[in-house]
């Protein structure tokens, strides 16, 4: 299946494909991958034949939210008339997405007497010709296999597509997933997404509770399950075997196995374990760290500082880990400092875009005269 996007006349194209399942020839697939993309390059964009009245009927409020947290995404003007509304869908039948990491491992132990499926796609997390993926597969394929479940697998290159105007982590990452989701509407009528945040710590990303939901339409439930925090995961997690044997955080291209256990991804996890008092507990991650790197390390994004502050959370609550509780402090602290940072950066940015849109105002009235 692919999506084409025509802007001017340039022509933008991702592929999906799978041997697993048979994906739906889906113009609502087709309007979500292009939605955001569209936002950044053109100032219209015309519907696909047939989309679904309910995922148009969502279209305003996505564009809101969209250009909301990413001022380089404008509003399009959406040409053309949505598809009749169809009947109730035939599928009964719930797939979630899964990378064994702790997010999707969480929702599927949880939720496991609900899910008939997982899915995981190639070409998101990693690129299509990383060596890992034979190991990554079959890790996913034998969890799956263990809980008695298909493994659904995909292969795309959307991010060729979406990159060059969308972030994704704050803009693309449910739309693929979305996507993804619609070309196996006819498989089934309900997916989840697994949160990737807490209710505590909302702020613009690209998998949202407020996002994800409105990416559904009449054949498709989209919904964004187990918004609970990364610890609070950990705790559940440490008690399957299956889990602590198949983990993996890490999208570390060419290393040897699931996880480096060197990148920010892993030493977060072995941090959140050993807070939780199961340090070594999970086989794919070394059991021990250099506290002084750790709190030595940056933090660049407000998702990693809400890591951070939830492992000291973990910590204090225990009073087990002094020193591991002082690393972390240390840490938030320099987080903080790095956030407070990129507010003032953003304020001024904002400051000095609201002086330019007022001054062009003032040179339209001038000219009007």
């Amino acid at each position: 299946m692919r999506v084409r996007l025509h802007v001017g006349g340039e022509v933008r194209e991702a592929a999906f494909a799978s041997r697993d399942a048979q994906l739906a020839e889906n113009p609502d697939a087709a309007f979500v991958a292009a939605l955001p993309v569209a936002m950044g390059l053109a100032s219209s964009l015309t519907l696909p034949t047939g989309i679904s009245p309910g995922l148009l009927e969502n279209a305003e409020t996505i564009q809101d939210v969209l250009a909301g947290w990413n001022q380089h995404l404008q509003r399009v003007e959406l040409n053309g008339e949505p598809g009749p509304r169809p009947p109730a869908p035939t599928a009964q039948r719930t797939a979630t997405f899964f990378t064994c990491g702790v997010d999707s491992f969480y929702s599927l132990l949880r939720r496991r007497e609900e899910i008939d499926a997982v899915v995981y796609t190639h070409g998101l997390d990693l690129l299509r010709d990383d060596p890992k993926r034979d190991l990554v597969s079959a890790a996913i394929q034998g969890a799956a296999g263990e809980l008695g479940l298909p493994a659904i697998e995909l292969e795309t290159d959307v991010r060729l597509f979406s990159d060059p105007v969308c972030d994704w982590e704050r803009i693309y990452t449910s739309v693929a997933l979305a996507t993804v989701g619609h070309l196996l509407a006819d498989s089934f009528d309900r997916i989840l997404i697994p949160a990737t945040h807490s209710y505590c710590d909302l702020h613009p990303t690209g998998s949202h509770p407020l996002l994800d939901p409105l990416y559904s339409s009449d054949r498709l439930r989209i919904e964004h399950v187990d918004a609970v925090t990364r610890v609070a995961k950990l705790e559940y997690l440490v008690d399957s075997e299956l889990a602590m044997r198949s983990l993996r955080v890490c999208f570390q291209p060419g290393v040897d196995g699931l996880n480096c256990g060197e990148c920010a991804k892993c030493v977060r996890t072995m941090v959140g374990l050993r807070a939780i008092g199961a340090a070594g507990r999970c086989e794919t991650l070394p059991a021990d760290f250099s506290l002084r790197e750790m709190s030595s390390g940056k933090v660049r994004t407000r998702r990693s500082l809400t890591y951070v502050r939830e492992n000291l959370a973990a910590v204090e609550a225990r009073g087990t880990d002094p020193a591991l509780a002082f690393a972390l402090r240390r840490l938030v602290a320099r987080g903080a400092r790095t956030e407070a940072w990129q507010k003032s950066r953003l304020l001024v940015r904002s400051g000095r875009w609201l002086a330019r849109a007022k001054l062009g105002g003032l040179k339209r009235r001038i000219g009007r005269r």
